[in-house]
């Protein structure tokens, strides 16, 4: 693979995936402060977020590998498949792969042993995941990931709260959302049914375990409405538009506001 086409590769590596992955960033901090927690923004949560997301990011690669045959096949991609497009090669993949996993997960435990565990645990689910085709365990799965994800990313802030019950619950609820989500994506037929209904139960989950824990509302609301918005432009984007670079602004507008909202 050559510089430009490296370039190609890390550019949608950067838009599409670091851009959702930032998200989960600013999602954990936001709920910190809903759960009451005292999490602050700075380098070092920063750092242990870009150690995660490097360890992780090798599972793109290996996803795009398997899925290269369907990806040029496929007209419409929600984003750029620089292996479909041969841009790069499959030996570039599987090079890249082994790099960002060992650069990542020993980065991950250079940063702590709990975001090196959980980081590993991260990697672990995501392969098997490739070896599951039925969609109710897959689906399963990806739920399971999701929260790994938004698990992995607290111990970026803070590993003594990882097993904090009032986070544990909302990143079960994010994890279903999620898990609407990637079923909709995947059977297109009924995407419209799959995201929305996802909203309606998040948003119900969310509301109905706020008002046990009595929870700031204004806090809750605004967070209900960006699952919201969320849900919509997804919907849009991979429905009508198929354009990647919505979902990118998207996704990096809503990181920010997460952030900033919960600086508040």
């Amino acid at each position: 693979m050559n510089r430009k086409g490296a370039e190609f590769v890390y550019s949608v590596l950067i838009r599409f995936h670091l851009t959702r992955k930032l998200v989960f960033f600013g999602l954990v901090y936001y709920l910190s402060r809903v759960a009451g927690l005292d999490f602050t923004l700075g380098i070092r949560p920063f750092v242990g977020f870009l150690a995660f997301f490097l360890a992780y990011s090798s599972i793109y690669f290996v996803n795009d590998l398997l899925d290269s045959d369907f990806d040029k096949k496929r007209k419409n991609n929600t984003y750029p498949k620089p292996l479909a497009m041969e841009i790069a090669t499959p030996r570039d993949y599987i090079n890249l792969s082994y790099l960002h996993s060992i650069l990542g997960l020993s980065a991950c435990f250079l940063f702590s042993q709990v975001l090196g565990v959980l980081t590993l645990l991260n990697l672990l689910v995501a392969h098997i995941r490739h070896f599951v085709k039925p969609i109710i365990p897959r689906t399963a799965l990806i739920m399971l990931l999701e929260f790994l994800n938004l698990q992995a990313i607290t111990a970026a802030f803070d590993p003594a709260n990882i097993l904090n019950p009032t986070l544990l619950v909302i990143y079960g609820i994010v994890s279903v959302f999620y898990a609407f989500l990637y079923f909709g994506y995947r059977h297109e037929k009924i995407s419209e049914k799959a995201i929305f209904s996802g909203f309606a139960l998040a948003a119900v989950l969310i509301l109905a375990y706020s008002w046990i824990k009595a929870f700031e509302f204004a806090r809750i609301a605004f967070l209900i409405f960006l699952i919201f918005v969320y849900s919509v432009v997804w919907f849009i984007s991979v429905r009508f538009l198929r354009k990647d670079w919505l979902m990118d602004i998207v996704q990096f507008l809503g990181a920010l506001v997460l952030m900033a909202a919960g600086s508040l």
